[in-house]
């Protein structure tokens, strides 16, 4: 991966580009004041996109857009949520400029990070950046012998780039000539979904495997078809990786079960029911992993129980705290001293950025 050193330095004048954003139920809340530190840093404009976003969330997001030239508001229209990998689809058939480009939700800005990849737009299909603050440096290289490409790895262990769908800058025509020739889009797929000559092109690349990760299958091909791709080290892009789907987990309606587990009488009685909780966790990651090596079980599952709950988790209750006017969390400690040190550095970016900008009236539209 290629480290870019970010400066510390206002909206640069260069042509901007449009970076869709895509919202689920109940993430509006959390995360839309993030917007503002990408326009005070970039002269990019952005889409903020609804995804099956509730009424009043949408509402909020449409003044969002308003109020500013360089926002537009857009409703996929489905009744519900779609795939991510599908939403991808969509968006980038509506898009009619050179370049096709994404970016989670959770992530925001400290500095102007369009201006430091600018130098690769030209000459790369593909331009990805913005990994999760708990996934480990050495976790974004894909080991031989593992059978699912998952987001987290973002290059192989001979350095071919996998790219990532966390913040992404296509090449949008070559983009477009490969899903229409091939008719392979941004979904997940399991290896006896993905068309024969698609396959083909694939071991030709020595990554036959059992299941590939949103955008990896495209991604595949378009190195398989000449295309150049890169990986970025941005500073300036903070992401807290994964935080939609722990929003739609809390926000689920509570079981019987979990309300009676909440009213337990002590801390030792819900520790003990926390730990039941994850030890079937972990045995549905064995299940998932039953055909892969034990290293893949083990590099998943510690990832995974370790270090990406807890960090989403915790800024999830920085967040609420924040909206509600309480005191925020002292910082996270996991006990992994890279995820920690990432992780201190990202509350304080966000404290200084919720006190900054964010509208006390609400980010939820209510």
């Amino acid at each position: 991966m290629i480290q870019i050193d970010t400066k510390d330095s206002q909206v640069s004048n260069h042509k901007a580009i449009e970076i869709n954003i895509i919202y689920t139920p109940g993430t509006v809340k959390h995360f839309s004041f993030f917007v503002q530190s990408l326009l005070k840093w970039t002269p990019a404009s952005f889409r903020l996109v609804s995804n099956g976003c509730l009424a009043p969330e949408q509402r909020y997001l449409a003044k969002l857009c308003r109020l500013d030239p360089r926002l537009e508001f857009r409703v996929i229209p489905t009744k519900s949520s779609l795939p991510h990998g599908q939403a991808l689809n969509y968006l980038q058939a509506l898009t009619l400029d050179d370049h096709f480009c994404f970016m989670d939700s959770d992530i925001f800005a400290t500095g102007d990070f369009v201006s430091e990849i600018m130098p690769f737009q030209s000459d790369h299909d593909g331009v990805f950046g913005g990994m999760p603050i708990w996934v480990k440096a050495a976790e974004e290289i894909l080991p031989a012998g593992f059978r699912s490409m998952t987001g987290m790895f973002n290059r192989t262990a001979d350095g071919l780039t996998l790219g990532s769908t966390f913040f992404a800058v296509y090449n949008n025509r070559r983009l477009t000539r490969i899903m229409q020739s091939t008719g392979v889009g941004f979904e997940e797929y399991r290896w006896a979904e993905i068309p024969t000559d698609v396959q083909k092109q694939i071991n030709a690349l020595g990554l036959a495997i059992d299941s590939y990760d949103t955008g990896k299958i495209l991604n595949l091909l378009l190195l398989s078809n000449g295309g150049k791709l890169i990986n970025l080290d941005i500073p300036s892009l903070r992401h807290i990786g994964g935080a939609s789907f722990q929003v739609l987990y809390d926000d689920r309606p509570k079981s019987i079960k979990r309300r009676l587990v909440e009213m337990l009488p002590g801390p030792w009685l819900q520790g003990a029911v926390a730990r039941l909780r994850n030890s079937r966790s972990i045995a549905g990651y064995r299940a998932r992993y039953a055909s892969a090596p034990e290293v893949e079980f083990q590099l998943n599952a510690n990832q995974r129980m370790l270090r990406r709950n807890p960090v989403r988790q915790y800024f999830l209750r920085l967040l609420n705290a924040l909206l509600q006017g309480a005191p925020p969390l002292p910082p996270l400690i996991t006990g992994e001293d890279e995820t920690d040190a990432k992780a201190r550095i990202v509350r304080d970016h966000l404290l200084a950025l919720f006190e900054e900008r964010y509208d006390q009236s609400g980010g939820d539209g209510a």
